[in-house]
């Protein structure tokens, strides 16, 4: 059995500067938007000795993102 857990704290404090001097009526405007993101995954696997020299393998993985 394995099994694995990873958390990631993304905190972008850009005030959404602008990349590019582009002048345009859609949303390519060229503006850096800020995302702070929270990503927590994890991952749980076996795996079952059968006979005759099978196995059985499960597993889940969960992903959950949150923005801040």
């Amino acid at each position: 059995m394995t099994a694995s857990l990873r958390s990631e704290d993304r905190d972008e404090q850009d005030a959404g500067g602008r990349l590019f001097n582009i002048t345009t009526t859609n949303t390519a405007t060229g503006v850096n938007e800020p995302r702070s993101i929270r990503t927590r995954s994890g991952k749980v696997e076996g795996v079952y000795r059968l006979s005759g020299g099978y196995s059985a393998v499960a597993g889940v993985d969960l992903e959950q993102k949150t923005t801040q």
